[in-house]
């Protein structure tokens, strides 16, 4: 992980539960060390290791051209020697695997799923994982055929269409009789708003409705007790 998302007490939780991890970290987080805090530029040189360690959590500070902090699980304060250089055993191994978040960063950046800003964070949260999803159901796909992102895509929202879409009434299937809760239609020229009417039951404004008895209803409170 890179160090917007790392922490020493995301690390240890993480190991708690059976998970190793890796990355870069910012000094500013919570439980790092004063010792690392309070490093300078100045106070080492170039190539000079210094780290912390609890056991189960490495903290290091490395100077090469500047300060670069990391924080791992399992590699403890170890150096490997790449050409001339002395560094920790934490970075190659970030090295290898930092393209990878880099890239899938690039991939889903150019098919946003979360574009309208949102201060529901869970709903943006939700949206980010559909989305890594996808690009993993595409990746997968890829290695069995050729096939671009865009038209994978395309392909899937498609075939999602398709198979949810209402029947036609050319199809001769009846409605379904009974109670069952729908949404008003979005305000005219404006896409984004739906209809909010009073619900019959506690009064408070709500955008769905009973389509038999064609009432304003709160679908998970007032639904079931208006038709008991």
């Amino acid at each position: 992980m890179d160090n917007f998302y790392n922490s020493p007490a995301l690390a240890r939780e993480l190991k708690v539960r059976g998970f190793d991890c890796v990355g870069t970290l910012r000094l500013n987080r919570q439980f790092v060390p004063t010792e690392l805090t309070n490093l300078t530029k100045g106070a080492l040189a170039v190539g000079q290791v210094c780290g912390c360690t609890s056991g189960d959590v490495d903290l290091v500070v490395w100077r090469d051209k500047n300060l670069v902090s990391l924080i791992s699980t399992y590699h403890g304060l170890t150096t490997v020697k790449c050409g001339d250089v002395l560094k920790p055993s934490i970075v190659p191994d970030y090295n290898v695997c930092m393209g990878g978040v880099d890239r899938k960063d690039q991939m889903i950046a150019m098919y946003p799923i979360e574009r309208r800003r949102n201060r529901v964070w869970y709903k943006k949260f939700f949206r980010r994982l559909l989305n890594v999803s996808v690009l993993n159901a595409f990746i997968l796909l890829r290695t069995q055929r050729p096939l671009t992102h865009r038209r994978f895509r395309e392909t899937l929202v498609r075939e999602l269409v398709a198979k949810h879409k209402p029947l036609s009434p050319s199809a001769g299937t009846a409605r379904p009789v009974g109670h069952f809760p729908a949404q008003y239609d979005f305000l005219a020229g404006k896409q984004h708003e739906r209809q909010r009417r009073f619900c019959v039951v506690c009064k408070k404004r709500t955008t769905a409705y009973c389509r038999q008895c064609n009432v304003p209803l709160c679908v998970f409170t007032c639904f079931e007790p208006h038709h008991t």
